[in-house]
């Protein structure tokens, strides 16, 4: 593939990147190992040579990415000077990323970066992925919104999450990695891991990857989790369950695909309307109480989701202007 325009990265971490030049640079990203190695050396060099300035001028702190750039430039593109202000992670139109602040980005004083909190809102049917200052990679599903500060200066490193993601935790044994939810909150040094917690589930569960995790629930109780390992903490009984889980199962959704292993339809629809729009009409509640396993590629259109359903159950499922009218078959199978 050919190389990525020197400005497209720039605007990336810059945060004035397009719809059309985030696409651009997403395809580059997972083109190759090395593409994603030689922007992690640059995003690193950026964040690193942002604090040394921090450190040494707090007065007269202005983001500079040129020192950045001349060290990355010796090992990949051509030489260039620019000087550039610091911006929360832009990406495409659909993303919504929020600053919230007492001051201008440009900051006159040191604490004004731990002031600064970014919001990334993601609309229903979409995913997005995302580097946070540490190096930290988050993808995110649909309608989640994560809160993170523009710069971790204290003893953690502390997001908050409402919704679902996936984070591969930057390592760093001296400041700990916190992900605060409604419900729960998981503390890592260096890890992968997913984390549901949408306002509307009674369920939040934490998958771990790989590493180790320790989380905290609302009663205050400490639980470690170790790889392959699920815990589901129920907002309403208060209660915590850990089980040894197929972690595929929890992060297929970051190849594309959803799978359902045994679940009830009614969750399944809840796991649906994260993609689509719709309303359910099901005069028998039962019926929402049915299992079904089965996995979607890439989205799936919901009438083939339906059409799923319908040919291994006794249920018929239609839509119709958006409302999904479920039922028993006349006369059963």
């Amino acid at each position: 593939m050919k190389k990525l325009p020197d400005n497209i990265i720039l605007d990336i971490l810059e945060g004035d990147a397009s719809s059309k030049e985030y696409s651009e640079f997403e395809v580059w990203l997972n083109d190759s190992k090395e593409h994603k190695e030689d922007f992690d050396s640059f995003r690193d060099t950026y964040f690193q040579t942002s604090s040394l300035k921090k450190e040494n001028n707090p007065e007269k702190f202005k983001p500079n990415m040129s020192q950045a750039w001349e060290i990355i430039h010796a090992r990949t593109i051509k030489k260039r000077r620019r000087s550039i202000r610091f911006h929360c992670l832009s990406y495409a139109a659909a993303v919504i990323i929020l600053c919230l602040t007492v001051g201008a980005i440009l900051f006159p004083h040191r604490d004004t970066l731990e002031d600064t909190t970014c919001v990334v809102s993601v609309p229903k049917g979409e995913s997005r992925e995302l580097w946070l200052p540490d190096g930290t990679h988050v993808r995110m599903k649909p309608e989640s919104e994560l809160h993170y500060p523009v710069a971790f200066n204290g003893d953690k490193r502390i997001v908050s999450l409402s919704g679902e993601a996936y984070f591969e935790v930057k390592k760093d044994k001296n400041h700990p990695f916190l992900v605060k939810t409604e419900q729960i909150a998981v503390e890592v040094l260096g890890t992968s891991f997913n984390v549901s917690s949408y306002v509307e589930n009674d369920i939040t569960s934490v998958t771990l990857v790989e590493g180790l995790v320790r989380i905290c629930n609302g009663k205050g109780e400490n639980t470690l989790l170790t790889p392959s390992q699920c815990l589901e903490y129920s907002k309403s009984e208060g209660n915590t369950n850990i089980s040894t889980v197929n972690t595929q199962l929890y992060t297929a959704w970051l190849e594309g695909k959803i799978y359902f292993e045994n679940e009830t339809l009614s969750n399944i629809l809840t796991e649906l309307k994260h993609w689509h729009s719709f309303n359910i009409a099901c005069t028998d509640s039962t019926l929402l109480e049915r299992h079904f396993s089965f996995e979607i590629i890439n989205g799936g259109s919901l009438n083939e989701i339906l059409e799923i359903i319908n040919y291994t159950s006794d249920l018929h499922c239609e839509i119709e202007n958006n409302i999904i009218h479920i039922q028993t078959k006349k006369g059963g199978h």
